[in-house]
């Protein structure tokens, strides 16, 4: 085990690696972006365009750019090795606050935000969010993940595994009533994209603020006479998956065999 000072002090918080086999993390209390040298273990801070930013979580995409949620200002920020350089992405909705940041498959960012209690969408080609919101309070979403089709959030506050798939929104032309789903949100369709097969991708924009995308057939396109402008009402599934608690000694027993390296009390480890 091989155990590197990180700067700043206490701090380091969440980690990440790159398809290139880089290392990157981010400090919270430090509030930057760090690369460790993987043979000396001296990091290079990487300061945020925001200064007392509080990065949080970072996650490498497919290009090497490092998505970090930034908790104090309520951003969604990337920085982009290549050109060294920051964009900046502000959450919608009011008092935001953003914690865990993942991207799926197909390039999208997925953060959660405190302030509206939501798991959130971000599409870096239209720089448009969508959001989930959660069906209970306080849900404190601190961890995300996926895999093909699907995102994965761990809900803390709610001792719950939450999954979010297109084919969990359905749509309405009229409000509907009598049915199990309560989650029910009303817009208007932005566009309508079609996919391969027989599926079609519905673009809705909130009343109010926010974007949902729905997998719909072309069939029921078609049926539901659906346009841009046209008036819709999206059906959101509650997806509470797993309510067991994981027990830590089962948690650090897997360690070594599962994680080649972790930050803990204002240093980084690295374990073969």
């Amino acid at each position: 085990m091989e155990v590197w000072d990180a700067p700043k002090g206490v701090g380091p918080y969440g980690i990440t690696a790159t398809p290139s086999g880089d290392i990157y993390y981010v400090s919270l209390a430090g509030s930057f972006l760090g690369k460790p040298d993987l043979e000396t273990g001296e990091t290079t801070v990487i300061e945020p365009k925001m200064k007392d930013a509080g990065t949080r979580r970072v996650w490498s995409d497919s290009k090497g750019r490092l998505w970090v949620s930034e908790w104090n200002v309520g951003n969604l920020s990337v920085y982009d090795p290549a050109s060294k350089s920051w964009t900046v992405h502000k959450l919608p909705g009011d008092g935001p606050h953003a914690y865990a940041v993942y991207v799926d498959d197909k390039g999208k960012v997925w953060v959660t935000n405190f302030g509206t209690n939501a798991i959130l969408s971000f599409d870096p080609e239209s720089e448009v969010f969508e959001s989930f919101p959660s069906d209970k309070p306080d849900a404190a979403v601190r961890q995300l993940n996926g895999r093909a089709g699907e995102v994965w959030g761990a809900e803390s506050g709610t001792d719950r595994l939450v999954v979010i798939r297109a084919t969990d929104v359905a749509l309405a032309t009229t409000r509907p009533s009598d049915i199990s789903i309560r989650t029910v949100l009303s817009g208007r369709v932005a566009a309508i994209r079609p996919e391969s097969g027989a599926l079609s991708l519905v673009e809705i924009a909130l009343d109010g603020s926010g974007q949902l995308t729905a997998s719909l057939t072309r069939l029921a396109v078609n049926e539901l006479e659906l346009a841009p402008g046209a008036r819709v009402y999206a059906l959101i599934k509650a997806v509470a998956i797993d309510q067991r608690p994981f027990l830590q000694a089962d948690i650090l027993a897997a360690l070594p065999s599962t994680l080649s390296s972790c930050t803990a009390n204002g240093r980084a480890i690295r374990w073969d």
